[in-house]
């Protein structure tokens, strides 16, 4: 009896220190990705999993990894690598999604990657919109996934779409600057010229007046 607790006690014991190490080399990848040392990242991110492997934000991160890996790949010319490295990129974020299906931040993580691998092929903003939309349908009061929406919609072309998401955003968060000054962006390029000025007017006298790069957008308009 004594010999089964004691075995049980190791076990415990032996568990604890793995998910305990599994955390450490989760922060290492993780503080290794933010400053874009992907490669060496995603290397501690598949030991961190191999110790731990449902864990959502674990997959999340080394998605992150692999997706900065596919845009170097990207720059070097190495066409066969980047679609590899993509499928993978992928391949994490699904796996991170189907562990926490409800996680509004794997959401939102997700959909930023899609947004950069948009810059490999456009095809990926349909991804990155439909990832917001899910993310929006758990949080419909995140004003701040109405905007990337948004802009989203205003990278693939959809300027209605864009315009009236930035009117949802605005009415969820008047004060809300970049919002404001995209949706302006977009009046100007739909020629609604005298919106958009209502619109700079509106973060000059209200959010900030020490804006040099609204007032110069607002000048250049009203002159």
């Amino acid at each position: 009896l004594l010999l089964a607790v004691g075995g049980c006690m190791l076990y415990a014991v032996f568990a604890v220190g793995k998910y305990w190490y599994a955390d450490i080399l989760f922060a290492k990848g993780k503080s290794l990705n933010d400053s874009g040392n992907f490669v060496n990242a995603r290397s501690l991110l598949v030991k961190a999993i191999n110790l731990s492997k449902r864990e959502a934000i674990f997959w999340d991160e080394l998605a992150q990894s692999t997706t900065g890996i596919a845009l170097a790949l990207n720059e070097a010319e190495q066409p066969d690598k980047t679609e590899e490295f993509v499928s993978i990129a992928i391949e994490e974020s699904d796996k991170a999604i189907s562990l926490s299906s409800r996680n509004v931040n794997l959401k939102r993580n997700r959909a930023t990657l899609f947004l950069k691998l948009a810059s490999l092929n456009k095809k990926y903003l349909d991804n990155a919109i439909g990832t917001i939309l899910e993310a929006i349908n758990l949080a419909p009061t995140d004003a701040k996934l109405f905007y990337n929406l948004g802009l989203t919609y205003f990278r693939t072309g959809e300027n209605n779409k864009a315009l009236e998401t930035f009117e949802k955003t605005i009415a969820m968060k008047p004060n809300y600057k970049d919002a404001r000054y995209a949706y302006a962006l977009v009046l100007i390029e739909e020629g609604q010229r005298q919106k958009a000025v209502e619109e700079l007017n509106y973060i000059l006298t209200n959010i900030d007046p020490k804006d040099a790069q609204i007032r110069q957008e607002y000048e250049n308009l009203t002159q």
